[in-house]
C-alpha cells in the first residue's frame, strides 16, 4: 500500500496532517530538522504520488490530503 512508498519523514508528515489538517515546508524543516530542499523534496514526492495536494504559493503554501478518508484507511494501521 501507500505506506511502503513513504520514508520515515514522510510518515511523520502524514501523522501531522492527520492531526492538524495541513503541513508546511517550514514545519517540516523545524520538526524534522531537515534543510528546505529536503523538506520540499519529501512534500513534492508526496504530491507526485497523489497523497498530498498543494495550496497557495511561497511561504503560505500548505499541503493537505487529496482524499483524507481513503488515505487514513491505507496508511494508518
Amino acid at each position: 500500500a501507500v505506506e511502503k512508498l513513504l520514508n520515515a519523514r514522510q510518515r511523520r508528515i502524514v501523522e501531522n496532517v492527520l492531526e492538524n489538517g495541513a503541513v508546511t515546508t517550514r514545519w517540516c524543516m523545524q520538526t524534522l530538522d531537515v534543510a528546505r530542499d529536503t523538506a520540499h523534496r519529501d512534500l513534492s514526492e508526496m504530491v507526485r504520488i497523489g497523497i498530498l495536494t498543494r495550496k497557495g504559493a511561497g511561504r503560505s503554501t500548505e499541503y493537505s490530503f487529496i482524499n483524507p478518508r481513503k488515505l487514513q484507511e491505507e496508511v494508518v494501521p
